[in-house]
């Protein structure tokens, strides 16, 4: 029962074959994490987190995130290792227990928590700096299409850290980033091609950076 009720839950809360109810999506989610569904705390949670169909709750976000996370729940465990690294609510800042929850999460092949592990080695937060062990997280990150772990290993490749030097795939990852969204990588992406002679390219892609707030991409593209 508490499946069929998340899976109301998660129509009513897109929209999808209903008509979007965000209230009674919470009620659906409440009812399923009551019966202990780890899933539906972790979305319950996020309502809470968001003010989705409840006012914003820190307290109840944090109670329903961490049942989840302790039921083993991927995405709550990545939730808690985010939260610890910032001190959000009534958690303290700690970048080592962070680093635990995140590589819970890795380890069951959460895409986002294998970045934010990445990140953590990249720059020595919680853990010492390892740049091998930050391309291997960005890389299964990565395949796991995660868009920011492609842009910063498309960094460590270009900068030869963690391993060899490649432009190629370098230049691959960074093209995947930008197409994917990534403003850092969209603006990077636009010197490249502006490097290159081809300043249609570059304009492109330093526009799309504009649209997503990259100043120093609009100074880019004023000069052009």
């Amino acid at each position: 029962m508490a499946d069929a009720q998340a899976a109301l839950a998660a129509c009513l809360l897109a929209g999808t074959g209903c008509e979007e109810d965000m209230e009674l999506a919470v009620y659906w989610y409440t009812c399923a994490a009551e019966q202990g569904l780890k899933e539906a705390q972790r979305e319950l949670a996020e309502c809470y987190f968001y003010g989705n169909g409840v006012d914003v709750d820190e307290a109840q976000a944090l109670a329903w995130m961490k049942k989840a996370a302790e039921a083993g729940d991927s995405g709550a465990l990545t939730w808690m290792g985010y939260w610890y690294g910032l001190g959000y609510s009534a958690l303290p800042v700690d970048h080592q227990r962070a680093n635990k929850f995140l590589r819970e999460a890795a380890e069951q092949d959460n895409a986002k928590a294998m970045y934010y592990l990445g990140y953590n080695y990249r720059t020595g937060t919680g853990v010492q700096e390892d740049y091998k062990a930050a391309r291997l997280w960005f890389s299964r990150a990565a395949e796991a299409g995660d868009c920011e772990a492609k842009y910063q290993l498309s960094v460590l490749y270009r900068d030869g850290l963690g391993g060899a030097r490649d432009n190629s795939e370098s230049l691959r990852l960074l093209r995947e980033a930008a197409e994917d969204g990534v403003v850092d990588a969209q603006a990077e992406l636009a010197i490249v091609e502006l490097d290159n002679g081809n300043k249609q390219e570059a304009r492109k892609w330093l526009e799309l950076a504009v649209a997503q707030g990259s100043e120093e991409s609009e100074i880019d593209l004023a000069a052009l």
